[in-house]
């Protein structure tokens, strides 16, 4: 054996132990040229939750600048989830491509335009306990989603009263040192033989939220009774600074809340007939549109619902 054969034999197998070049099922080596992908890898390899690299992701603030084929194959091998490696993708297509500075990336629906100024960790809590029937159909829940400026921030399936599992749901990420709008939407996405149907009711108060003041701790609490005096129904958000806790009571419960009108609409295609029920609905429900300020440039309706039906209506959370 050459020197120069030794040499490559060493060369190989110190970037296979560091994880820059990987075996596929079939022997051939894949290089993983990203180094977000690599870190991600590495954790996976590790047993690292892939909810808790997702919230590494987000608090430091990673992007893979492209996610190529050779990067797919390590990921997989490292049984990625499907939804881990869709965010990753569309992570990686929202950063700007190379070209004359003044270039732009197109930003994807579920991330909020490039943060202004400084960039703001949002620390976010959701409780969210709705009364379900045990012998329901899971199919037939609500489901609360959490929209920032119009864009899916975070969402929470629930556990009722009697559920063994408390733990809330725990979001970080980083906005822009501005005003923003939160707002708080139940939602239900069914799929049938024709299609999904949807379903949405949306809190009326908006929360608003300054983020020029500094870091955000945000809870949200939404609990309803269990039925026959069981448990106490709670409809609530509040700010955390340091021991002090800023307390604003929300209208319950989320089923007095109004309809979304394009959720509606979008169950009847063009000229199917709409029921007289839904008509008042209609005439009740409040436009998506409405809900956000001018300055939001918030995506419309359809838009991030076919975003949303990309992953099976569970929001992918990047920087806002």
């Amino acid at each position: 054996m050459t020197i120069k054969t030794v040499l490559v034999v060493l060369l190989t197998l110190v970037l296979t132990a560091t994880g820059v070049i990987a075996q596929d099922g079939g022997g051939e080596s894949v290089e993983v040229s990203d180094e977000v992908v690599r870190e991600v890898v590495r954790m996976l390899d590790a047993g690292v939750d892939e909810e808790v690299i997702v919230l590494w992701l987000e608090r430091d603030g990673r992007r893979p600048k492209a996610v190529s084929a050779d990067d797919l194959i390590a990921l997989t091998r490292s049984n990625a989830s499907r939804e881990l490696i869709d965010a990753l993708m569309e992570a990686g297509a929202a950063v700007p491509a190379p070209g004359p500075p003044e270039r732009m990336a197109e930003p994807s629906v579920a991330s909020q335009p490039a943060p202004r100024g400084d960039a703001i960790p949002l620390e976010l809590s959701i409780t969210y306990r709705p009364f379900r029937d045990p012998e329901g159909d899971e199919d037939e829940q609500w489901q609360l989603f959490v929209y920032l400026d119009g864009r899916p921030l975070a969402w929470s399936d629930g556990k009722n009263w009697l559920s063994r599992s408390k733990r809330n749901r725990e979001v970080s990420v980083l906005v822009s040192a501005r005003r923003h709008v939160v707002r708080l939407v139940e939602e239900r996405h069914r799929r049938r033989a024709e299609g999904w149907t949807h379903e949405a009711r949306v809190c009326p108060v908006p929360i608003e939220l300054d983020a020029t003041a500094g870091p955000l701790e945000i809870e949200i609490e939404i609990k309803e009774a269990a039925g026959l005096g069981f448990g106490k129904a709670v409809y609530r958000w509040a700010r955390l600074d340091g021991d002090d806790v800023e307390d604003t009571r929300l209208p319950g419960p989320p089923e007095t809340w109004a309809p979304l009108c394009e959720e509606i609409e979008s169950n009847y295609t063009y000229g199917r007939k709409i029921p007289r029920r839904v008509k008042k609905q209609l005439e009740d429900c409040v436009r998506w549109h409405e809900l956000w300020p001018a300055d939001a440039d918030a995506p419309d309706r359809g838009t991030v619902r076919s975003q949303l039906e990309r992953h099976d209506f569970r929001p992918v959370l990047t920087s806002r």
